[in-house]
């Protein structure tokens, strides 16, 4: 990560009043963009402005100046910090500043996932997973802004603390221990630690050891049904590292299968109308994550942002009186979409019977869609950790057979 990120330390509380906290908001993005995108297209500063404009608008400023600092502190304590956790990876506010570490442009990843107006005002908008060395500085840096208060905590989930009002996760994770311990052995040994959040996404080592399913050691991934997967590939890309695990959840396992089937090309592609394509073509024709259902409500149907999140709601948390008040008016938004109504389908009959169709499977699979921005920030650790593997097997086997006698001398 660039040293330019060491200026987000410089932060203070009293800066986020109305006003100045915007100026200063917008003054450590600016210092992030350079080090993130260098050059800033039209496109990334729209994005940029607009999710500014949010987080003004909705009054969390002063919260994201907070994680700003947080995230500054783990990183001049010498911590590190995961590719992100939850919804955070869709915001390119959060890429700039350092608390994510993937691009939601490139990665087709919604801001909206991570902040709109239906949300709670205390939802918890920032999981943070750091190492050792960065749990103790977050929390040092959350005390600065009043009592820390650590919330019950269920088995595999994140923890997460309450400050004055605001709720923010933060993690000692497994994961990025290992990595933290690798890179203290390479440097142990005087070898340069590689730049991980500078990786490229097509590195061929790396994505070599996924094809040969050689997992052994990376958190999920490492569970035979996965790497059986992955073996069964000719050729093995990021995207696939995005997909294969999750298809591998609970829920999106029972498509599978058929996701496999298609991509190896064994099996056609299917849409049943074709403005899905866009938004379906990376699963194949299969509704997988939760960012596709809420741009093909809006596409679709014509849905506002706050409908879509409605209609996500009702399906993943299986509202059955929500989602028959949603049904009729997704159906007739179809009928009355000119882009719908195209070919085959300016036929009423025809229209109709496709966009039923559309929401009978999203009513029979929607329940189960993962957040992208989630899996594309757990990949990336992943990734990031094969990269390890590929390039510095003896440091990494050291770090596994430490973390192996670690485990036998637990009393758990």
């Amino acid at each position: 990560m660039s040293e330019e990120f060491g200026c987000l330390r410089n932060m203070d509380k009293r800066l986020a009043s109305e006003g100045q906290g915007s100026a200063r908001l917008r003054e450590l993005v600016e210092i992030g963009v350079k080090s993130r995108w260098g050059v800033l297209s039209q496109d990334i500063s729209d994005r940029l402005e607009s999710e500014l404009e949010s987080i003004e608008q909705l009054g969390r400023t002063e919260y994201m100046l907070m994680v700003a600092n947080v995230v500054a502190s783990i990183r001049e304590a010498g911590g590190l910090i995961s590719p992100g956790r939850g919804a955070d990876g869709g915001s390119a506010v959060c890429y700039a500043l350092g608390v994510s570490g993937v691009d939601p442009i490139k990665h087709g990843l919604l801001f909206e996932r991570f902040m709109h107006t239906k949300q709670s005002p205390d939802a918890t908008l920032v999981l943070i997973d750091t190492d050792a060395v960065g749990e103790k500085a977050a929390l040092d840096a959350l005390a600065k802004y009043g009592d820390v208060v650590p919330e019950p905590r269920q088995i595999y989930a994140p923890q997460y603390y309450t400050v004055n009002g605001w709720s923010i996760g933060i993690t000692n994770f497994e994961p990025v221990n290992i990595v933290a311990s690798v890179l203290s052995v390479l440097k142990e040994r005087g070898r340069t630690c590689p730049d991980l959040d500078a990786l490229p996404e097509d590195e061929t080592d790396t994505l070599e050891v996924f094809r040969r399913g050689d997992l052994t050691g990376l958190d999920f991934y490492d569970a035979a049904n996965v790497q059986r997967v992955f073996r069964s590939l000719c050729k093995v890309t990021f995207d696939d590292i995005v997909n294969v695990g999750a298809f591998s959840y609970p829920g999106l396992r029972i498509k599978q299968s058929e996701f496999l089937l298609r991509r190896q090309g064994k099996k056609a592609v299917v849409y049943r109308h074709p403005l899905e394509k866009p938004y379906l073509k990376g699963t194949f024709g299969i509704l997988a994550y939760q960012e596709q259902l809420l741009l093909l409500a809006r596409r679709l149907a014509g849905f506002t942002c706050s409908e879509a999140h409605l209609l996500r709601k009702a399906f993943g948390k299986v509202q059955i009186d929500k989602q028959a008040e949603l049904k009729p008016k997704f159906i007739d938004g179809c009928l009355a979409n000119e882009e719908f109504r195209i070919g085959p389908y300016a036929e009423e009959k025809t229209a109709r019977n496709a966009a039923t169709e559309i929401w009978n499977e999203w009513e029979h699979s929607a329940r189960y869609c993962f957040m992208r921005a989630h899996q594309v920030c757990f990949a990336r650790l992943a990734y990031q950790l094969m990269y390890l593997k590929a390039h510095y097997p003896a440091e990494w086997l050291i770090v596994q057979g430490k973390a192996g006698q670690d485990k036998q001398r637990s009393p758990c």
